[in-house]
């Protein structure tokens, strides 16, 4: 993953806190939920572990509540605003918005066992195609590299979202996002 300028870009990838959905193990992908207590908790944490380190140069946030608080809790500490990304938005589940994850395995079983195939390029209905989220995902980060070059930027995003930077950046198999979760 060349930096596009041939410069430095330091990340610091933050996952939103906890959200309901999490717990329940819902796909949330694209709807906007807040963050549960224990999110809160989370957000405030690694707002004061940031405020004890460096200042960073930016925070870049996606457009979800849940990222958006998450990084808003980290800038009331470092003092720095945040800035949103929305292509760094977690990705769309399209009509399986809201629908538990064990409910799909027992209610769509065909379309869920596509899962155990790293390299099939699953379209989710109403929603994306995971090969369109991973070069959505690769595009953000490399223009975010661009425009924070020699910068360190904290972004605050989701897991599916940096599981797949990260299996991207390691050349790993991007629909093996979960590894990194």
């Amino acid at each position: 993953f060349p930096h596009p300028t041939g410069g430095r870009t330091e990340f610091f990838m933050v996952r939103h806190g906890r959200t309901d959905g999490n717990v329940r193990q819902m796909l949330v992908g694209r709807t906007d939920i807040p963050l549960d207590q224990e999110g809160i908790r989370q957000a405030a944490a690694v707002g004061a572990y940031f405020h004890g380190q460096p200042r960073p140069d930016v925070i870049v946030a996606s457009p979800l509540q849940r990222a958006r608080n998450t990084a808003q809790a980290i800038s009331d500490l470092v003092g720095i605003p945040v800035e949103i990304e929305s292509e760094i938005a977690e990705l769309n589940f399209g009509t399986f918005e809201g629908r538990l994850w064990a409910e799909l395995m027992d209610q769509e079983p065909e379309f869920t066992s596509q899962f155990s195939n790293w390299d099939v390029d699953v379209h989710w209905p109403g929603g994306e195609r995971l090969s369109e989220f991973h070069h959505r995902v690769r595009s953000a980060f490399s223009r975010l590299a661009a425009t924070y070059a020699n910068h360190s930027t904290i972004v605050v995003s989701h897991g599916g979202v940096m599981g797949s930077f990260i299996s991207q950046l390691l050349g790993t198999p991007p629909n093996d996002w979960t590894r990194y979760q």
